[in-house]
């Protein structure tokens, strides 16, 4: 049967685009439009209702009019006693009546329909109104975080590539210093000799010198200097050095100059305007009276050509005559030193050396983060790395920051899908009633039209808000949860090794020996010691009992480490299902799933009208498929699979079949969508149930398709992939370059030199949550207790309590469903929602061994497609579909089917090895 969603699992965006970021303002724009077509309606309906009262009125008010009109003296006035005059009297006297009835009704209408309806009507305009600018404003931030790191990241990729430049020049320019120092011995003994036959040459020629007169003297030294002092030219003036230090001394002591804040980038000293610049140009320099241009050339001259000015806050070395572009004015210092082999030991002096003595002794003070001061005679390279070095700090704090607002925006879109669903669902649930009242006041007035309003008031019972609600879904459905990390990209390792959340199976797996990713390691670990000495209905409860979603942000943010720092004990602080939660978070925020999602219809094809009797043959298609992944995803679906696999096979002598299947069937709903996603989701893919029945057929019959030859099959495809070249593309889709393996965003890029982020265990400290946000403070939520370890990691325990059955109240709470919901088959067997988070954290422990029914809020769905038409149930056509799909889909596969050692054949799906 087709399940229920609401709206908190129906309103976020696609996981796969091409974004780096998640693009939920998707779901919410489509789920606002309708919200607005709502609005609309309500106003159709008061206006209505309005015109109605007015239609009643004018209609009462006529009739009554006509009721008491006076006769004519020549008319009845006259016979008073006439039977007919009696008569026309009574005729007046009910229309008079049917007025006053039409006024009651027009009444009635008003006080009981009307108004109550524009109050909710009202409220529902100023409550959306309200929720959507708050909204508003965190994706505003958001976005600037984005914005920011961008900035921040292009920042930081630039002082890479230039400390990566400035280390190859010293390393060459020392390369050069030692090859001309070191002479041959014979070298050195002819010059030795030349410098002893000339050396009383040399003190004669000093006698004759001293004895010429003292102006010839002087001219010839006035020559030589002016032949090595160094020249500078602005606007087709030239000035000596002398001259153009102290016209730039000139302009920064009458130029006003003050401090300058940007964003993230702090506070930057000694700035000036744009427009301050140019004016005093403009009126100090003689060119630039009657022409601003040649004010702007001198501007790009200063900043271009002799680096005495540095734009801020925005990209790029253009000088613009504006109060909103603003420049930094770098500082002298004391004058460089020479190392003994000539290579300048001033930042600026290798950088900057075409100011020669003027120029070395200028060190720029524009960082974009706090910065040691410069230091006197350090080396080029080493200036360059340093700054490369802060660069990535503040582009890896702006990435934290980034990813704490996400989660924020998350928690707030939760409350928000839900708040809304409930505004929607009161909103029909007052018109629903707005009817029938308007129909039984009709009837109760004016008890002709009975008949009509009691056909009326039947229609009315037939409007279920819930359908509506699940229309709604149906028809504007945009996509699950489908979170998305910001992952820092650090610019020589790339993402895998600096965080663990959101980092693809492939990357994180090459930073360990057992081929799975740490994190998944230590989850699995600590929680075989939680629930050590549990019952095997115990600890499912712990797998799959939803968590406040608040809650497991701040475990995630703790935990999400470089893998390096994780260790057996980093988890033993938090409760079993505090981590169970988050480890089903982490599933969700991979960029793939673990079972890729190009499998997604192949595996559907499998179990579209597959039985009991071809369970065998089926087993076996799955066992070749699933060798096909990448051993990154192999490997971590055997893991997850087999500690399940174990925890029911060793309970298999405490608990029953029975047991053993509802523990299976808790597991499958639970982590079956977080296993395996569609590439694209829509209303139809929600209601997919090939998800959960292959989880089912992976933790029945584990020993069958994880058997040895599968492990190895799936080893020579992981050979074959890595060895397979594969085409790279620019920009315009042109191939550039051939590849034995594919690159990932991780992919290690060093140059010489290159300054590789490291930090120990204890250089980078956990950084801590920053509590429950106040949007989840919610009626119907219980405390939980929250402690600290001596290892400074909170501790929360929450009491596991018996979910509601269906039919009970839903608790003020939200529940990330992942588009699976509870069906009671005819066979008894308990189809329950795939169940990661709940809004609440009202869990109790039932130690007796109650009910343990699964956790179930009605999930609503909805479904699109681009044309958000209605996608009606699989029918006959779209079965015979599935079926060519499932036909293609094999010949394919036959197609690019592996060879045996016989050079035979081997089909992945149907053919024995």
């Amino acid at each position: 049967m087709s399940q229920q969603l609401h709206f908190e699992s129906s309103f976020w965006g696609q996981k796969f685009t091409s974004l780096s970021v998640p693009d939920y303002q998707a779901g919410l724009r489509v789920l606002h439009e309708k919200l607005s077509q709502s609005r609309i309606e309500n106003d159709e309906i008061i206006s209505f209702l309005r015109e109605r009262v007015s239609v009643e009125e004018s209609y009462a008010v006529k009739l009554v009019d006509q009721g008491q009109q006076r006769s004519k003296a020549k008319g009845f006035l006259r016979d008073e006693g006439a039977t007919l005059r009696k008569g026309f009297d009574s005729l007046r006297a009910a229309s008079e009546l049917l007025g006053s009835q039409h006024m009651e009704l027009a009444l009635n209408i008003h006080e009981v329909v009307l108004k109550p309806l524009i109050k909710v009507s009202d409220e529902y305009k100023a409550d959306v109104a309200s929720a959507k600018r708050n909204i508003d404003m965190k994706f505003k931030q958001f976005d600037n975080g984005v914005k920011d790191v961008e900035r921040l990241k292009t920042y930081y990729v630039r002082k890479c590539r230039e400390a990566d430049r400035a280390e190859e020049l010293a390393l060459n320019s020392a390369s050069e210093a030692a090859k001309t120092t070191v002479l041959s011995p014979k070298k050195e003994e002819v010059e030795n000799e030349k410098e002893e036959t000339t050396e009383s040459q040399q003190v004669d020629n000093l006698e004759k010198a001293v004895q010429q007169e003292e102006p010839a003297s002087g001219e010839v030294n006035a020559t030589a200097t002016a032949a090595h002092s160094p020249t500078y030219t602005l606007a087709g003036q030239v000035y000596s050095a002398e001259e153009f230090e102290a016209l730039i001394s000139k302009m920064r002591q009458e130029i006003p100059v003050t401090e300058h804040k940007v964003a993230i980038f702090g506070t930057y000293q000694n700035t000036s305007t744009g427009e301050n610049i140019a004016r005093w140009l403009q009126q100090n320099f003689p060119k630039c009276k009657d022409s601003p241009a040649t004010a702007d050339l001198i501007g790009q001259q200063l900043i271009t050509s002799y680096h005495i000015l540095k734009l801020i806050g925005q990209l790029g070395e253009k000088f613009v005559p504006s109060s909103h572009h603003v420049y930094q004015w770098k500082t002298t210092v004391s004058a460089p030193d020479t190392s003994p082999n000539g290579i300048a030991t001033s930042a600026l002096e290798g950088v900057s050396g075409i100011l020669g003595k003027f120029g070395s002794s200028i060190a720029s003070t524009a960082v974009p983060v706090q910065s040691t001061p410069m230091v006197a005679g350090e080396e080029p390279h080493k200036v360059a790395r340093r700054e490369a070095e802060l660069a990535d700090e503040a582009y890896l704090k702006a990435i934290r920051k980034l990813d704490n607002i996400r989660l924020q925006l998350e928690e707030m879109l939760f409350a928000h899908f839900s708040d809304m669903e409930r505004l929607e669902l009161n909103r029909i649930s007052t018109i629903k009633r707005a009817f029938i009242e308007f129909g039984a006041i009709m009837s109760n007035t004016l008890p002709t039209a009975k008949a009509i309003y009691d056909q009326m008031l039947l229609y009315q019972e037939t409007l279920k808000p819930e359908q509506d609600i699940q229309y709604i879904i149906q028809q504007y459905f945009v996509s699950g949860f489908a979170p998305k990390s910001v992952l820092y990209d650090n610019f020589y390792h790339g993402y895998s090794i600096d965080q663990s959340f959101g980092v693809s199976l492939v990357d994180i797996s090459k930073n360990t020996d057992a081929g799975i990713p740490r994190i998944l390691q230590v989850f699995l670990s600590t929680l075989e010691e939680k629930t050590n000495g549990l019952s095997l209905q115990d600890e499912t409860v712990v797998w799959t009992t939803p968590v406040a979603l608040d809650s497991v942000h701040a475990v995630r943010n703790e935990l999400n480490l470089p893998s390096r720092q994780f260790t057996n004990d980093t988890m033993n602080g938090y409760d079993g299902v505090i981590l169970a939660g988050t480890f089903r978070l982490y599933l969700r925020e991979l960029p793939e799933s673990v079972i890729p999602s190009e499998l997604y219809e192949g595996i559907k094809a499998m179990y579209s009208g597959a039985d009991d009797n071809e369970s065998t043959v089926r087993l076996q298609s799955i066992a070749k498929l699933l060798a096909t992944m990448p051993m990154a995803h192999y490997n971590t679906l055997k893991s997850l699979i087999g500690y399940f696999h174990k925890k029911i096979q060793a309970a298999g002598k405490e608990t029953n079949d029975d047991e053993q299947n509802e523990a299976v069937v808790r597991l499958a709903h639970s982590f079956g969508s977080l296993l395996l996603w569609p590439r694209h989701a829509t209303y139809t893919t929600t209601n997919d149930r090939h998800a959960v029945q292959l989880v089912k057929d992976l933790l029945t019959h584990y020993d069958t398709i994880f058997t040895s030859e599968t492990n190895e099959t799936n080893a020579e495809h992981e050979k074959r992939r890595l060895e397979a070249p594969v085409a790279l593309h620019d920009g315009a889709g042109i191939d550039v370059e051939m590849v034995s393996e594919p690159l990932s965003p991780g992919g290690i890029r060093r140059g010489l030199m290159s300054f590789v982020r490291s930090a120990a265990p204890d250089d980078n400290p956990i950084r801590k949550a920053s509590g429950v946000f106040g949007a989840f403070n919610r009626s119907g939520y219980t405390e939980s207790t929250t402690t600290r370890t001596p290892g400074n990691k909170f501790t929360t325990s929450i009491a596991i309590s018996s979910p509601p059955l269906p039919g009970d109240t839903t608790p003020d709470a939200f529940i990330i469903t992942d588009e699976q919901s509870m069906t009671i088959k005819s066979d008894q067997e308990v189809e329950e929602p795939d169940v990661m988070f709940d809004a609440s954290e009202d869990h109790g422990h039932d130690s007796e061994g109650q009910n343990r029914d699964i956790n179930t809020k009605p999930s609503t769905g909805k479904g699109t497609s681009d044309t958000h038409q209605v996608e009606g149930d699989v029918g006959g056509a779209d079965k015979a579909e599935n079926n060519v799909y499932s036909n293609n889909l094999i010949a394919e596969m036959d197609e690019l089917a592996p060879s045996d050692k016989e050079g035979n054949d081997i089909d992945p799906f149907f053919e024995d090895d």
